[in-house]
């Protein structure tokens, strides 16, 4: 769930909704974002990928957020999950940006 918009796997948003930053949380409280790794194409051809620890992009730990454009896509893979005493792995999620 990003920015507690209703979970998807792939979803468009609008630039921005995304460009201050967001958040990645578990639709079941009991379950926390760790870590995960975010990787954004643009249009001509920048490619940018980087770990995030916890569960939060932000204009400090990603700059490019601030610079999201329409036709710009994000993934967001290998998302570590905590909760209930146990490790896991959510599934990824595209997202495409809108104008």
């Amino acid at each position: 769930m990003i920015n507690h918009f209703e979970p998807c796997s792939y979803c468009n948003f609008k630039a921005v909704v995304l460009n201050g930053g967001f958040e990645i949380n578990i639709s079941d409280s009991a379950y926390k974002v760790t870590a995960f790794k975010i990787f954004i194409s643009d249009n001509s051809g920048t490619f940018f990928r980087k770990t995030i620890l916890g569960n939060r992009v932000t204009k400090k730990n990603v700059k490019m957020i601030s610079k999201l454009k329409a036709g710009d896509v994000i993934s967001i893979e290998c998302i570590n999950v905590f909760g209930k005493g146990e490790r896991s792995m959510a599934t990824g999620m595209t997202i495409g940006v809108d104008k």
